[in-house]
C-alpha cells in the first residue's frame, strides 16, 4: 500500500503558499516554500521541470495550472502516477466551482477551497470523488458577499491607520534613508546583477492628527536657500508609498503630505536597478597542496570614499567539508573557521574607506578520500556590512536645522553659544583654556565609556569646528578614544598630521594599544616618532616584545631604558618567566635587589614561580621570608603564590594554614588547593572543596575531571563534563582529553564521538594531546579506521601520536598495519617498542613478541617495566621457562624486581611453565602484595593441581586484610572443582555477594556448575542452571553435558545438547559429547546421525596441540599435523610405542567419535 501526503500547497507563480492543508505534521509551509524557491531559481525551463523532486528526505510532487502550483510533500513512498492524478482531478474541481483556477479565486474562496481539500483527501490519502456529487454537500452561495465602494465609518476610524487623543509632551520626528545593496559578481569580476533596495523609514512621535510634508526633490529647498543643485537625477523604480500618503501636489513640486502612523513605519520602498560598484570588493584565491591542505587568501578592499566607515563586516567563504586544524591569520578583525555551515568567517568590526585588509587561512584534508565522495560544491562568498551616512544610490536626508539627541552634547554646547551671546570669544585664553578643559574632561569619559565612543567621535568633528582639537589636552584625549575604540588607521593618521607633541599619555596608549593587539611593527613607528618618553613608554616596548616571544628586542629597549623602575623589571622578570628562561628571570631579580628597588606584589608572584620551576628552593625560602618580613603576603596574588610553593615542596599543613588565613579568595586559591586533595587521592574532600568554591574556571573544571578519571571514577567524570558545559565553562584542551579518556574507560564510544563534536567545533583537535586521546579512543572502541582519520589529520605529529597509533591498531589485533607504521616512524622511544610487543603478546603473536624484544636490544633501547611485562606474557605461553629465567635475571640486574608489577608476571610466568616452586618462591620474596598478585599465585596453584594450596593461599589473602574481588574466587572455585569440594566451593561462591558484595559472573556460575557436575550432582547443576540470574556461558552447558555423558544419562544429556545448541549452533563440543553418550549406550544409529549433521554444519573436533622447547628452539605438534620437518621420525616413534601396547584392549565405554 503506498504511503500517505504529508501536506497539500497551493502556490504562486513565485513560490509563496497561499493555502495549505497539513495530514502528517512532518513537513511545514517555510520547508515548501524554501524547496520552490530554489526550485524556481534554476535556470531551467519551467515546463521542462521533473513534475517529481527529493529535497532532503521530502518527495515533492506539482504541477501547474495558469500563475498557480498544485503540490504535495510527503515523506513516505507515494505512488507518483496516482498523486499527479488527483492533482489534475483537482484542478477539475476547482474549475468546476470557479470556472477559472486562479490566484484571484483561491483568495476570494478560500473557505471553500479548505472544505474541498477536507473531502477530497483523507488524512492524506486521495478521495476521487466527483465534482457533481461534491457540488451537492459543498456550496458557495453561503459565502458570497456583496463589495462594497468603500468600509462604513462604523467600521473604522476617520483614519485607519492613526488612532485619536494620543499625546506626547515632545513632538520628535526621525526620517532615515535604508538601502540594501544585493550583487551577484561572477569569478572575473564581471557584475550579473545589481539591486539596490531602499526604504524611507519614519519614526513619529506627535500629538493629535498631525499632517506632514515631505519633498521629495530638493531642487526646491536648494534654490530656497540660495544653493545651486548638483549632481544628475536619480531614476527609482517600483515606488510604493504607505496608505497614509496623498499624492495631489507630487506632480507638481514632487511633494507629498500625509498624516502618520504612529511610531514606526515604510514611508516609501524602492528600487534601483543602475550598476553601481560594491561598496567591499573581496577576492579570494585557493590553493591546494598534495590533496593533504589547503590555502585560502581573501583580499578586502573597501571602494567608498575614507570619510565614511562600513561597520559590523562580514565576509563568510566556503571551505571544504571536510577542512579541519584551521590555521588563520586576519590582518584586521577576527576570523573563526564555522564548522556546521563548512564556512570561514572573517569579522572585521570597522572598516574605514579606502582600506585593504588581508586574510590567510589553512586547513587540513584527510588523506584518504572515498570513491564515491561528492565533487566539492561551489558556493558563492557572502559579504554583509552597514555604512552609517552613506547611500549607494546618493539619496539624502536634508532639513533646516541640526539636532543634538545626547543630552551631554547639548549642555556643553548650550554653554558654547551662551557665551558667544554675551559678547566674548574663544579667542580669550582664559575662556579657551576653561572650554578646552570641558571639552577634553568629556571626551576622556568617551574614551573610558565604550558606550560612550560613538558621542565621542562627534564631539571630535565640534571641537575641529570650535578650533580647539590642536590643544595638547584635547588632542590627546582624541587620540586615547580612536585608539580604544578600535580604529587604530585613524589613530595613526592623527599622529602623523598632528603638528604639536600630544601628551605622553595618548602616545604609551597607542604602544600599549598596539602591543596588545600584537602589531609591534606599529608599536615601533610610535615609538620611534616620540620626542620624549618616561619609563611607562619603555616598560611597554618590553613587555610587548616579552609577550610576542621576542626576547633579544625587550633585552635591548630594557637596557637602553634610562629610567629602570620597579614596575620595568617586572615586567623583564615575568617576560623571562613567560619564556621559560627561569634562572634569567632569577639573575635579574638579583641584579634589580641590588640596585636598591624593592620588589611590589606582582614581583614576589613572578619569582616564586621561576624558584618553583626552576628548582631553586633555598631561595624561595628566602624570598618567602622576605615576603612575610615586608607584609607583602596580604596581597592575594602573593599568597596564592605561597599556597602553591608550599605544595610544591610537600608542606600541606602550611599551606592548608595559608588559605585559611585567606580572607577574600579567588578562584586561584580554591583551584590550588583542590589539585592538592585529588593529587593525594582525597577525592571526597577534594569534591567537598569543589563544592564550596564560590567560583569556578576552566582550570578548577579540569582538575576535578582529570583527576575523577585517574582515579578509574569515569562515570562521575562524565558526568562533571557534562555539567561543566551546563554551567557556561568552556573546556580546555586537556578537560577534553580527560573526557574522551573518561570515555574510553567505562566502554561509552557514544560520549567520546559527541566530544569529539565538540572538539571540531571549538577548534581543539589540532592539540597533540587531544587528537592521541580520540586516537586511543576509537581504536578501544573497534574501529581503527576512524582513529587513523583522526591521525592523518594531524598536521604536525609527535611520537605520542604515532605511539597511540600502532598501539590501536595492536589492541585490535591488525598487526600488519601496525608493522608498517612501525616502520615509517620518524623517532621511535621506549613507548614505541611497548606498543609493537604488548600487541603482539595480546593477540597470540607470542614468537613475534620475543624476535620484536630482541631487536629492541639490538636496537640499544632499554627496555621498562612494560617491556619486560609483555615479553613475561609471551615466554609464559610459549611455557618457555629458559626464556623466562633469562628475562627474570636482566630484572634483577636492573634492579626492579621488587616492583609489584614485574613480581605478578613473573610468577604468572613460572606458574603457567609448570614451575610452581619458582612461582611461590618469587611470591613469598616479593616484600609488598597486592591484590593482582594474590590473585595470579592463587590461579597458577589452582592451573598446575595444587587445589589445597590454592585455598589455603586464598585464606592467607583474608587474613591479610585485602579485600578480593571477582578475580581470586574464580581460581579457588575452579580450585575446589578439581579437587571435588563441593561444600567448600559453594561456601566461597555465596559469600561473594552476602559477605563482599560481588555480583557472580557467568564464569563463576560455569565453575559451580562443573563442581556440582563432577562430584554427580546433575539435577542440582541443571536447576542452578534454569535459575541463575544472568545467561549461562556456553562452558556451563559442556561442563554438565561432559558430566551427564560420563554417567550414561541420556535424557539429560539430550535436554543439555539442545540448550547448547539455542545457544551456539555450531558448537562442536555439543555434538561430539552427545555422540559419545550415544555410543556408550549402544544407540549407533544415532551416533551416525549426529555425526552426518556435524559433516552437513562443517563443524570439526578442535584440534589439540603440544609444545616443547629445546636449545632455545620452541617445536609445535598438532593431532595429525605434518608441519614439523621432523614429523615422521615423531610417528615411527608412536608406532614403536604402539606396538609395545599390542594385547591391551581398549574399553568400549571410553570410545569417542573421532572425526
Amino acid at each position: 500500500m503506498a504511503g500517505a501526503v504529508s501536506a497539500l500547497f497551493l502556490l504562486d507563480i513565485k513560490g509563496r503558499v497561499l493555502i495549505w492543508r497539513d495530514y502528517q505534521g512532518d513537513v511545514s509551509a517555510a520547508q515548501a516554500e524554501r524547496f520552490f524557491t530554489k526550485l524556481i531559481e534554476k535556470e531551467v525551463d519551467p515546463e521542462s521541470h521533473s513534475p517529481v523532486e527529493i529535497d532532503d528526505g521530502i518527495s515533492y510532487m506539482f504541477i501547474q495550472h495558469n500563475n498557480v502550483f498544485l503540490m504535495t510533500a510527503a515523506r513516505q513512498n507515494c505512488n507518483a502516477a496516482s498523486i499527479l492524478l488527483f492533482l489534475h482531478r483537482v484542478v477539475d474541481v476547482f474549475k468546476h466551482y470557479f470556472e477559472e483556477l486562479e490566484e484571484e479565486s483561491l483568495r476570494d474562496n478560500f473557505v471553500v477551497v479548505y472544505e474541498l481539500l477536507d473531502e477530497m483527501m483523507d488524512f492524506g490519502y486521495p478521495q476521487y470523488t466527483e465534482a457533481k456529487i461534491l457540488s451537492e454537500f459543498i456550496k458557495t452561495d453561503a459565502y458570497r458577499m456583496e463589495v462594497a465602494q468603500r468600509p462604513p465609518m462604523a467600521v473604522t476610524n476617520a483614519v485607519s491607520w492613526r488612532s485619536e487623543g494620543i499625546r506626547y509632551k515632545k513632538n520628535e520626528v526621525f526620517l532615515d534613508v535604508i538601502e540594501s545593496v544585493n550583487k551577484l559578481v561572477n569569478s572575473n569580476g564581471q557584475i550579473i546583477r545589481s539591486d539596490v533596495v531602499g526604504a524611507l523609514k519614519m519614526r513619529t512621535y506627535l500629538s493629535g492628527m498631525p499632517e506632514c510634508k515631505l519633498g521629495l526633490n530638493d531642487r526646491v529647498l536648494l534654490e530656497a536657500q540660495g544653493r545651486t543643485a548638483k549632481g544628475k537625477a536619480i531614476d527609482l523604480d517600483d515606488i510604493k508609498f504607505h496608505q497614509c500618503v496623498r499624492l495631489a501636489r507630487f506632480e507638481n513640486d514632487r511633494t507629498i503630505s500625509f498624516i502618520p502612523p504612529d511610531g514606526s513605519f515604510d514611508l516609501m520602498t524602492y528600487r534601483l536597478s543602475t550598476q553601481v560598484k560594491p561598496p567591499i570588493w573581496v577576492e579570494a584565491q585557493v590553493e591546494r597542496h598534495s590533496r593533504s591542505r589547503i590555502e585560502i587568501t581573501v583580499k578586502a578592499r573597501s571602494q567608498f570614499k575614507e570619510r565614511s566607515t562600513a561597520t559590523n563586516v562580514e565576509i563568510v567563504l566556503p571551505a571544504p567539508s571536510d577542512a579541519t586544524n584551521p590555521n588563520i591569520r586576519a590582518s584586521m578583525g577576527s576570523a573563526s573557521y564555522a564548522p556546521e555551515n563548512d564556512s570561514l568567517v572573517w569579522k572585521i568590526k570597522s572598516f574605514p574607506g579606502g582600506k585593504e585588509y588581508m586574510c590567510r587561512a589553512e586547513f587540513s584534508l584527510p588523506s584518504i578520500t572515498a570513491e564515491d565522495a561528492t565533487a566539492e560544491k561551489k558556493a558563492p562568498i557572502r559579504v554583509k556590512f552597514e555604512i552609517p551616512y552613506f547611500t549607494v544610490s546618493g539619496i539624502q536626508t536634508l532639513c533646516g536645522s541640526q539636532s543634538s539627541p545626547m543630552p551631554l552634547c547639548r549642555r556643553l554646547f548650550r554653554t558654547f553659544k551662551r557665551r558667544l551671546a554675551g559678547g566674548r570669544s574663544l579667542t580669550s585664553p582664559k575662556i579657551f583654556k576653561s572650554y578646552a578643559e570641558t571639552f577634553a574632561s568629556v571626551l576622556r569619559q568617551c574614551a573610558l565609556d565604550s558606550r560612550l565612543a560613538a558621542l565621542g567621535l562627534a564631539l571630535h568633528g565640534h571641537a575641529l569646528r570650535a578650533g580647539i582639537s590642536a590643544d595638547p589636552s584635547v588632542s590627546s584625549k582624541i587620540l586615547a578614544l580612536y585608539a580604544l575604540s578600535g580604529r587604530p588607521s585613524d589613530r595613526d593618521l592623527l599622529l602623523a598630521e598632528s603638528r604639536r607633541t600630544p601628551g605622553l599619555f595618548s602616545f604609551n596608549l597607542a604602544i600599549a594599544e598596539s602591543a596588545r593587539s600584537g602589531d609591534l611593527v606599529s608599536a615601533r613607528q610610535v615609538f620611534d616618532g616620540m620626542t620624549e618618553r618616561n619609563a611607562v613608554t619603555w616598560t611597554l616596548m618590553v613587555d610587548g616584545h616579552m609577550k610576542r616571544g621576542d626576547v633579544a628586542d625587550a633585552v635591548a629597549y630594557f637596557e637602553s631604558s634610562p629610567c629602570k623602575t620597579v614596575v620595568s623589571f617586572t615586567a623583564f622578570i615575568s617576560g623571562f618567566v613567560l619564556n621559560g628562561l627561569h634562572h634569567d628571570a632569577l639573575t635579574n631579580f638579583l641584579r634589580m635587589f641590588a640596585s636598591g628597588l624593592m620588589p611590589n606584589e606582582v614581583t614576589f608572584t613572578c619569582i616564586l614561580k621561576a624558584c618553583v620551576l626552576a628548582g631553586e628552593f633555598d631561595l624561595a625560602k628566602c624570598i618567602v621570608a622576605l615576603i612575610v618580613k615586608t607584609n607583602f603576603d596580604r596581597h592575594l596574588s602573593v599568597r596564592n603564590s605561597l599556597i602553591s610553593f608550599y605544595l610544591r615542596v610537600g608542606e600541606l599543613e602550611k599551606a592548608r594554614a595559608v588559605f585559611n588565613e585567606t580572607e577574600e579568595r579567588d578562584v586561584v586559591s580554591w583551584t590550588i588547593l583542590l589539585d592538592v586533595y585529588a593529587q593525594m587521592g582525597d577525592l571526597k574532600q577534594a569534591r567537598q572543596l569543589f563544592d564550596e568554591m564560590p567560583e569556578r574556571n576552566e582550570v578548577s573544571w579540569s582538575t576535578m575531571i582529570a583527576r575523577y578519571g585517574q582515579s578509574g571514577e569515569s562515570v562521575e567524570a562524565m558526568n562533571l563534563f557534562c555539567l561543566m558545559l551546563r554551567d557556561g565553562c568552556e573546556p580546555n584542551g586537556s578537560c577534553l582529553a580527560s573526557a574522551i579518556s573518561s570515555s574510553v574507560a567505562c566502554g561509552n564510544s557514544l560520549f567520546g564521538s559527541s566530544v569529539h563534536c565538540y572538539t571540531l567545533k571549538v577548534g581543539f583537535e589540532s592539540y597533540i594531546f587531544v587528537s592521541s586521546s580520540l586516537i586511543d579512543m576509537y581504536c578501544k572502541s573497534k574501529a581503527p579506521n576512524d582513529g587513523r582519520r583522526v591521525f592523518d589529520l594531524i598536521l604536525e605529529k609527535n611520537t605520542v601520536c604515532w605511539n597511540s597509533m600502532v598501539a590501536g591498531y595492536s589492541c585490535n589485533d591488525l598487526i600488519e598495519e601496525a608493522e608498517e607504521l612501525f616502520k615509517v616512524m620518524p623517532e621511535r622511544n621506549v613507548a614505541s617498542w611497548n606498543a609493537l610487543i604488548s600487541g603482539y603478546a595480546e593477540n597470540g603473536h607470542f614468537a613475534k613478541a620475543l624476535e620484536t624484544f630482541d631487536k629492541m636490544l639490538v636496537s640499544e633501547q632499554m627496555p621498562n617495566q612494560m617491556t619486560f611485562s609483555s615479553v613475561l606474557l609471551a615466554c609464559a605461553n610459549l611455557c618457555s621457562i629458559d626464556r623466562g629465567k633469562n628475562l627474570h635475571g636482566r630484572i634483577v640486574k636492573l634492579g626492579i624486581q621488587n616492583e609489584v608489577f614485574l613480581g605478578t608476571a613473573l610468577i604468572n610466568m613460572y606458574a603457567k611453565s609448570g614451575d610452581i616452586e619458582s612461582a611461590m618462591r618469587m611470591f613469598s620474596e616479593m616484600p609488598e602484595k597486592n591484590l593482582v598478585c594474590w590473585s595470579a599465585m592463587i590461579q597458577g596453584l589452582a592451573d598446575n593441581g595444587y587445589a589445597d594450596e590454592s585455598i589455603t593461599t586464598f585464606d592467607e589473602m583474608i587474613r591479610a586484610g585485602v579485600t578480593p574481588n571477582d578475580a581470586p574466587f574464580l581460581a579457588v572455585l575452579f580450585a575446589c572443582s578439581h579437587r571435588g569440594l563441593v561444600d567448600r566451593g559453594l561456601q566461597y561462591f555465596n559469600s561473594m555477594e552476602k559477605v563482599y558484595g560481588i555480583a557472580p559472573k557467568a564464569k563463576h556460575y560455569t565453575c559451580i556448575i562443573d563442581l556440582l557436575a563432577r562430584a554427580g550432582h546433575l539435577w542440582e547443576a541443571e536447576e542452578l542452571i534454569g535459575t541463575m540470574p544472568i545467561k549461562p556461558e556456553a562452558n556451563a552447558l559442556v561442563a554438565l553435558l561432559s558430566a551427564a555423558s560420563s554417567l550414561r544419562d541420556e535424557d539429560m544429556s539430550q535436554r543439555v545438547a539442545n540448550r547448547l545448541w539455542e545457544l551456539e549452533r555450531h558448537n562442536s563440543a555439543g555434538h561430539v559429547l552427545l555422540s559419545n553418550t550415544y555410543a556408550s549406550c549402544g544407540r549407533w544409529r544415532d551416533v551416525a546421525k549426529v555425526r552426518t549433521e556435524m559433516k552437513l554444519l562443517g563443524m570439526k573436533k578442535n584440534v589439540g596441540c603440544s609444545s616443547i622447547q629445546t636449545r632455545n628452539q620452541l617445536h609445535t605438534f598438532f593431532s595429525w599435523g605434518m608441519k614439523h620437518p621432523d614429523s615422521l621420525k615423531v610417528y615411527e616413534m608412536l608406532d614403536l610405542v604402539m606396538s609395545e601396547m599390542t594385547g591391551y584392549k581398549l574399553p568400549l565405554t571410553s570410545a569417542l567419535l573421532t572425526l
